[in-house]
């Protein structure tokens, strides 16, 4: 009679067991992997459309600022050049305009004459290059992300010149905008 190994029966058990079970676990491993690679682009799809979202809030923003300081421009308060009656219209639209930081306006030598918010101090800007750009272009212009000398906070400045009915400029109306 022959004896049959225990040990070897466990073995071609053990063997036939796993060869049953690999080819689930390989399964569930690339399975696992393309979950991966499918939640990997979904967010980098979500975060493209967010930042392309941001960014077409960023430029109506822009737009809109624009649109206020040519509108500004135009008014009495604002090209007569009287600071009081100007800084007083300015207090009053930031009331209505919370998420702007400042309205002001410089003279052409620098000097923040007109402001929204309340000046302790002299405060000349006429080395920001956003006021050299809207002298050199006679337009709106924008800077980069600046710490604004009255709030003390970041803030992004807009520029646009008054002009003179002789097509000089005589100030350069100012905005900041805090985000």
């Amino acid at each position: 009679m022959k004896r049959f190994s225990l040990t070897s029966l466990r073995s071609r058990l053990l063997f036939l067991i796993l060869l049953a079970v690999l080819p689930a676990l390989g399964l569930t491993l690339y399975t696992g992997l393309e979950e991966r690679r499918i939640q990997e682009a979904q967010v980098r799809e979500n975060t493209l459309r967010l930042t392309r979202l941001a960014a077409g809030d960023l430029v109506q923003v822009i737009e809109g600022a624009r649109q206020l300081l040519i509108g500004l421009a135009q008014l009495p308060e604002v090209r007569q050049g009287n600071s009081s009656v100007c800084s007083t219209l300015f207090s009053d639209l930031l009331k209505q305009y919370p998420h702007y930081a400042n309205l002001g306006v410089i003279d052409f030598n620098g000097r923040l004459f007109c402001s929204g918010l309340a000046v302790k101090e002299t405060i000349y800007l006429s080395g920001s290059s956003y006021l050299r750009h809207a002298l050199e272009v006679h337009d709106f212009s924008i800077s980069g992300y600046e710490t604004d000398p009255v709030t003390r906070k970041a803030t992004i400045h807009f520029g646009y010149p008054v002009v003179r009915d002789s097509g000089v400029v005589s100030r350069i109306l100012c905005k900041m905008l805090t985000f």
